[in-house]
């Protein structure tokens, strides 16, 4: 149960935007203007969507601002209503709306279209089964696919990684939720049931999992340099998010020990030790996402068979793993 409820309350944090001028990978992605809502995807993804209704995703909808911890959160803030709130809104629940989130209408959760985009544009297309090229066709509509390791991976981190300062310094939250990418994508959240016709739900292959360990590590190094871009003064969040630095370095370094990558051996050199002023930070997260999409399209000339000492183990998964009932 505390696992659960650790889970609901990590799971998606929305750090509010920042009024300077940002650069283009800083920029969050959603348009909550086109949302269709998850019993839209069901239509098709049944199994799927039964998998999302037995997550912290899903309960987060009913659960997330009855929660004490939570509650107290908001009233150190000053929030009237949690469920009011943008900031935590944005990724604690889905909002579907026709005008900027000041009277947010919240359909759901966390659900699908957090991570594949609002699907307002492309769903017709992706499940057009007379289009050939459908799947593509989606993609350039806005669809984010299974397959696009650094954009679906980005989603994650675009909540697990707090960019408000007041948030952690006033409101006592969690500056970030020690997000490993493979052992979240494992666990409850894992849905790959769609191309094994709904009858097995299996874990990623080995080799995915090795990029999507590396993926996950990078995106963890740039949203962090990124949220202390936003930092205005000595606190606990610029404390915890330099410590976490410290920590993903020794990861990279550890990684690059194993794998003789130059590519992690450069991330690690842009990785700072203390706080710098923001453009510097900013200059590298834009950086170290570059380095993380070079890595995504050579990976298949990599050997990354070193990295699987590092990989989270199925005990270590985060969640229970739904198998779906047919």
């Amino acid at each position: 149960m505390i696992l659960r409820l650790f889970i609901l309350l990590v799971s998606c944090v929305f750090a509010h935007a920042s009024g300077q001028e940002q650069s283009e990978l800083t920029t969050k992605r959603f348009d909550h203007t086109n949302v269709l809502g998850a019993q839209t995807c069901a239509e098709c993804h049944q199994e799927e969507a039964a998998i999302w209704k037995q997550s912290a995703h899903y309960r987060t909808y009913f659960e997330m601002h009855r929660l004490r911890y939570g509650q107290k959160i908001a009233k150190r803030m000053g929030y009237s209503r949690i469920k009011a709130d943008t900031s935590c809104v944005r990724c604690h629940y889905l909002p579907q709306e026709d005008a900027p989130l000041t009277q947010p209408n919240l359909i759901s959760g966390v659900s699908c279209e957090h991570c594949h985009g609002p699907a307002k544009d492309w769903n017709k297309t992706h499940s057009n089964p007379d289009d050939p090229n459908r799947l593509s066709n989606a993609k350039a509509m806005g669809m984010v696919r299974p397959m696009d390791a650094y954009n679906i991976s980005k989603s994650c981190f675009e909540c697990h990684i707090i960019d408000d300062e007041e948030l952690v310094n006033k409101g006592d939250h969690h500056t970030f939720s020690n997000f490993e990418l493979v052992a979240w994508l494992s666990g409850e959240v894992r849905h790959n049931v769609h191309r094994n016709h709904a009858s097995a739900n299996p874990e990623a292959s080995i080799e995915r999992r090795r990029v999507l360990y590396l993926t996950g590590l990078l995106l963890d190094v740039e949203f962090t340099l990124k949220a202390l871009s936003k930092s205005t003064k000595e606190g606990n969040y610029r404390t915890d998010l330099l410590n976490h630095l410290d920590t993903l370095n020794t990861s990279v370094r550890k990684a690059h020990s194993l794998t003789k990558l130059p590519l992690l051996e450069k991330v690690s050199a842009t990785i700072p030790n203390e706080f710098e002023p923001p453009t510097s930070l900013i200059e590298k997260a834009d950086q170290i996402a570059r380095l993380n999409k070079q890595l995504i399209a050579k990976s298949d000339h990599f050997s990354l068979e070193a990295l699987d000492s590092l990989l989270p183990r199925p005990d270590q998964y985060i969640g229970e793993v739904v198998l779906p009932k047919r």
